[in-house]
């Protein structure tokens, strides 16, 4: 439990550090052009490697980047439906394996889902998170489709950005 909950952590530090990055090099008059008025230093810090539990980093990751899970009821179409209670209907080969790998998992699990479109068409992750009560942390970096993702309440953490394979931030 301790190990994914620390490849979690650095995971999303390294994912929302490049999105602060992003935003940085095309916000001009938004708050978080205020926010690196404020906190130049913090932002200079963030172009070469970061530590990860960096308190300045992780408290504004929760307040502006991450958006935790929904309490509100699922706004999925009559397919997505249908495709939870029968997951193998759009991707029938992963979806044999995700139900057959996780089938007798009873506990609750965390996924990452990189590229989670609107979160509901051809979604990998909806069938653990809504049979098996499962959460997670659901990325994508398209602005519209991320704003369809939040529409649809997952019960899984959210954020509008983008993942690198270096272990910190880079701007590109």
């Amino acid at each position: 439990m301790w190990r994914s909950s620390k490849i979690f952590f650095g995971l999303l530090i390294v994912i929302s550090a490049i999105s602060i990055l992003l935003h940085s090099s095309r916000s001009s008059g938004s708050y978080f052009a205020k926010y690196s008025d404020e906190n130049s230093s913090f932002l200079s810090r963030l172009e070469g490697p970061i530590f990860s539990e960096d308190p300045q980093l992780v408290s504004y990751l929760y307040s502006n980047i991450l958006k935790p899970p929904s309490s509100m009821p699922y706004n999925l179409t009559f397919h997505s439906y249908f495709s939870i209670k029968r997951p193998f209907l759009h991707n029938i080969t992963f979806h044999k394996f995700i139900f057959d790998t996780f089938k007798d998992i009873e506990r609750q699990g965390f996924f990452v889902e990189a590229g989670a479109l609107d979160g509901e068409s051809f979604s990998n992750t909806l069938w653990l998170e809504y049979k098996k009560n499962w959460t997670g942390l659901l990325i994508e970096p398209d602005e519209t489709s991320c704003k369809a993702l939040e529409s649809r309440h997952r019960r899984a953490w959210t954020s509008c950005s983008c993942i690198s394979p270096q272990n910190y931030a880079v701007k590109s």
